[in-house]
């Protein structure tokens, strides 16, 4: 009887919200405001889609998985700007219509695919604080809009910045789930990072830009796009991605993720043949886009990944004579070749190599933008506005005013408490990785190690750039952090969670 009555209140539910969101859409539409037919739309794909996948959990998560490798891929080896341009829409792209089409799957098997859900639901259990903090982050995006004096567009950024980064964290969890789906990840970055490093070389060769024959060079974002990337009479290749410092950010970051074939990968001496590949083709792609922020993340990177052993080795108790001999002669070149890359580091941040007006600018940020937080801590002035507000006037690109910092911008959008909660999303991802490390047997410590060494890669990048385009695969390796493969009371070895 219990249940009939919960089955009656549902059905009363689902009938009254359908008519609530169709007297709405009707107000909308009266107002010209047809955007707001995304909602009815996007609503009804969701539960068409429900239906069909519902009895069948085996085909919706396949669909689920093809369809985020596929926008995996085709968000880097796809450049953003050759795409159809509808005159007040977005852009229509490949990655975009993916991304579509990953969002309604998405959502779908949320609600119909029982071993997908499950997945999600042992997340949040395993790692709550993660999920509290995200969630806080979101509720303090969406106050910031409701407070804005721009309501339209930081409503808009609100949604694109949800739908089209934040919520793959999903995703992340999804990969990270099993041994397979996260070998399927990580293979699919290496791929890209290969891919993406040879189309740099080439138009490092060509000296411009090889997809400039299919855009329509009139559209603003385009122009930005294949504008002179030249710096220091240095050509600063972008690859496929829509600006050098993005296709930096994919590399190092990329460089770290792809370091996890050693483990998925059967004990072979190619091992190391696979990772000397991987560093040279990661540094490289970071040397063609000669991004000072991309130097700094890869020595970071390349810093960490070769004392790499001899830390785990330390933390797990597992150091042996031989490998002590081993970095007993060979600290002396770390040290040597930490000093070397630092300095030149150095040299293209603030010595002769520096960009000026570009160092004079962050400070200008910084420091007007501590005193805009203190003026509003709370809810900040408004998702997107943080550049227009701190007013440091952009040189090229298709707004007026330009912001370097994504730190600063979350804190300046939308207030301190913002940015402390995604502070707290680093820390947690920090520690279930470092967990899941010292939890890890044999050489399976390489995934996690290297998803650390990403994750600092991603800080070093968001501290003085504020570009987004590459934010879906922070959130990707933040749910991959706290997936089930990273909960040693359910697995402890990839093995057991093999599919």
């Amino acid at each position: 009887m219990i249940s009939s009555s919960n089955d009656l209140g549902g059905k009363y539910f689902v009938v009254f919200s359908t008519i609530f969101l169709s007297v709405l859409t009707a107000l909308a539409i009266t107002v010209n405001f047809y955007y707001f037919l995304i909602f009815p739309v996007g609503l009804s794909a969701v539960a068409i889609i429900s239906f069909v996948l519902r009895s069948n959990d085996s085909f919706a998560e396949r669909l689920l998985l093809y369809s985020a490798v596929i926008y995996l891929v085709l968000s880097f080896l796809w450049p953003r700007y050759v795409a159809f341009w509808i005159p007040g829409f977005p852009s229509v792209n490949l990655q975009r219509v993916a991304n579509i089409v990953v969002l309604f799957v998405m959502f779908s098997s949320l609600f119909s695919v029982r071993s997908f859900r499950d997945r999600v639901v042992r997340s949040f259990k395993a790692f709550p604080f993660f999920w509290v903090c995200l969630l806080i982050f979101e509720i303090f995006r969406f106050a910031s809009v409701l407070f804005s004096k721009d309501f339209v567009t930081s409503l808009y950024q609100f949604f694109n910045e949800l739908f089209v980064h934040a919520v793959f964290v999903f995703l992340g969890v999804l990969f990270g789930s099993s041994e397979r789906y996260l070998k399927i990840f990580v293979y699919s970055v290496a791929m890209c990072l290969v891919v993406a490093f040879l189309v740099g070389v080439a138009e490092t060769l060509n000296q411009g830009n090889l997809f400039a024959r299919f855009v329509d060079p009139e559209n603003s974002y385009v122009q930005w796009a294949l504008s002179n990337k030249i710096r220091g009479g240095e050509y600063r290749a972008q690859s496929t991605f829509g600006h050098p410092l993005t296709f930096a950010e994919f590399a190092a970051v990329g460089l770290c993720v792809s370091l996890g074939l050693l483990c998925l990968r059967r004990s072979s001496s190619s091992n190391y043949l696979i990772a000397m590949l991987i560093v040279v083709v990661g540094v490289g792609s970071v040397l063609l886009a000669r991004s000072r922020a991309g130097y700094a993340a890869a020595a970071v990177s390349c810093f960490f990944i070769f004392i790499g052993p001899l830390l785990v080795g330390l933390l797990k108790g597992r150091l042996t004579l031989k490998g002590l001999v081993f970095w007993f002669f060979s600290i002396g070149f770390i040290f040597i070749a930490f000093v070397v890359v630092a300095f030149i580091v150095f040299d293209h941040a603030f010595g002769s190599r520096s960009f000026d007006v570009s160092n004079s600018a962050r400070i200008t940020m910084f420091t007007r933008g501590g005193e805009l937080l203190l003026e509003s801590p709370v809810v900040g002035y408004g998702l997107g506005l943080a550049a227009e507000v701190i007013g440091v006037r952009a040189y090229s690109g298709v707004s007026r005013y330009t912001i370097d910092s994504l730190l600063l911008s979350y804190a300046v959008d939308s207030g301190v408490f913002a940015i402390l909660a995604f502070v707290g999303c680093l820390v947690a991802v920090f520690l279930s990785l470092f967990r899941s490390l010292l939890a890890s047997k044999g050489s399976e410590w390489y995934i996690w190690y290297g998803l650390i060494v990403a994750v600092v890669s991603f800080v070093v990048f968001k501290l003085i750039l504020s570009l987004s385009d590459n934010n879906f695969f922070m959130f990707m390796i933040f749910g991959i952090a706290v997936s089930a493969m990273a909960t040693p009371r359910v697995s402890s070895r990839f093995g057991s969670l093999r599919r």
